[in-house]
């Protein structure tokens, strides 16, 4: 290693010897930098930028309008992030069980809204981030599906089908977190699963119950 290379500091993932060519990008709205350095394997590029892990995956989730405007949530702000990520996972699952509501013969298609912040108004006045899976058809949306997490509840997830709540919890990462537990591989793929199986469930149970409901 030359000297050059010797006064640039390690990457900061752990355990991760190489140098910190690349500081993270990010400045979130109040003009405050992230600060953290990484080394060429481990930041992620978007739009020719380096990003930590964490940044990255908020800059995913406000999308490029919010980049290029300068209003990236504060630093510490993990919440868009997890809505994205549970969004994300969440893909495979709403479209299929959102398909078998759309009346396709009555024009009605399936919209997925991005990532969005929600200052408030409605029941819920409190700032919070969410995503929307829509039927919809000329007449307005006829189903949807949000996921959504406050602001002041950042550990807890809360999915709405219509406006009724049918699930709020805290996925099991998280949980593991904050008791300080580090689950193996294993225990925390099974402990993904089941907590998107309860999601999707809880989902498919509010549907069945609401094509079960009389028309009068």
């Amino acid at each position: 290693m030359d000297q050059d290379q010797a006064d640039v500091p390690a990457c900061g993932r752990a355990g991760c010897a190489y140098p910190a060519d690349f500081p993270c990008s990010y400045v979130d709205r109040r003009r405050r930098a992230c600060g953290t350095r990484w080394c060429a394997q481990h930041a992620l590029d978007i739009a020719g930028k380096q990003y930590c892990a964490r940044h990255a995956s908020t800059v995913i989730a406000v999308g490029q309008e919010a980049l290029d405007a300068g209003h990236l949530p504060e630093l510490d702000n993990r919440v868009p992030s997890l809505v994205y990520w549970v969004g994300r996972d969440l893909d495979t699952d709403i479209p299929v069980i959102l398909a078998t509501v759309i009346d396709e013969s009555g024009g009605e298609t399936l919209v997925v809204d991005p990532v969005a912040l929600v200052a408030g108004g409605g029941r819920t006045t409190e700032r919070r981030w969410e995503r929307n899976w829509k039927v919809v058809s000329h007449v307005g949306i006829s189903q949807k599906v949000t996921l959504q997490v406050l602001e002041g509840a950042p550990d807890d997830i809360v999915l709405r089908v219509g406006s009724v709540v049918v699930a709020r919890e805290t996925p099991p990462w998280i949980a593991a977190h904050d008791k300080g537990k580090t689950l193996d591989p294993d225990d925390d793929h099974a402990e993904r699963r089941a907590f998107y199986r309860r999601l999707h469930d809880a989902i498919s149970a509010a549907l069945a119950a609401e094509k079960a409901l009389p028309y009068y």
